[in-house]
């Protein structure tokens, strides 16, 4: 049987020098993401541990995708493939089922799926249409079928009349080598609503915020570049490991 983790524990072990016991062979993580840089040292240094990465919800009981260290390795930026009895769809907003790459609401059918929450008939109708789940996260499938998460619907923000998904600026900050963890929102800044992205330092150093804003500039849209970069010692995070976001949306 597997052993469970999140994303927040493995980042703990890549800092610790302890020796993790043979019988482990393999662990299922989920619940947050995690870099393609953090994955790659994580394989680098557990060589013979099949790492599986899922991808769920609570309302789908809660497993609805996964990915085995042979697929991961060459798919980093995936949560895998559906898994058996479940169909995962990718959605537009007028309902239209989308094709490879596209991106769109991720949309789960099968008998995972809950039947409602509890004397909450109003929730369950935003989220259960058709007998499928509208998840609220956005993504697209390649032509294998293998699902990519890029954002969540409640965390976009519009700016010019464009959507912006900040998992995509914060994606992309983590591959800068300064930063271990990332955060982008939309706040109030001299006056204007702009993009502010919160960064914490690898081995709580500093980033170099002029080269940062510089990197994020060469590989961004210039509407969703940053307007101001906050270097902070570490994130308030809640018991599993996941940033409390609405903290800094709302400072």
């Amino acid at each position: 049987a597997p052993d469970y983790s999140v994303p927040y524990i493995l980042r703990k072990m890549l800092g610790k020098n302890e020796i993790i016991p043979k019988k482990l062979r393999i662990v299922n993580f989920y619940g947050g993401k995690i870099s393609p840089d953090e994955i790659r040292q994580i394989f680098q240094r557990y060589p013979n541990i099949n790492f599986i990465y899922s991808y769920g919800q609570t309302e789908a009981s809660p497993r609805v995708t996964y990915i085995e260290r042979k697929d991961l390795e060459t798919r980093m930026a995936s949560c895998g493939k559906a898994i058996s009895g479940v169909n995962v769809s990718i959605e537009a907003p007028r309902g239209e089922c989308l094709s490879a790459y596209n991106e769109g609401e991720i949309v789960v059918s099968g008998d995972n799926v809950m039947c409602g929450y509890y004397r909450n008939e109003s929730l369950t109708q935003s989220v259960i249409i058709n007998n499928k789940l509208y998840t609220k996260d956005i993504g697209y499938l390649d032509e294998e079928g293998f699902l990519y998460v890029t954002g969540r619907k409640d965390n976009m923000f519009i700016i010019a009349g464009k959507n912006i998904h900040p998992e995509e600026i914060e994606t992309l900050a983590l591959t800068y080598h300064e930063v271990k963890e990332a955060l982008a929102c939309l706040k109030k800044y001299k006056q204007v609503m702009g993009i502010v992205l919160y960064v914490v330092a690898h081995d709580l150093t500093t980033v170099n915020k002029r080269d940062l804003s510089e990197f994020l500039y060469e590989n961004l849209e210039d509407y969703k570049v940053p307007r101001e970069i906050v270097v902070i010692q570490e994130f308030e995070k809640t018991s599993s490991g996941k940033i409390v976001r609405r903290k800094y949306e709302e400072d």
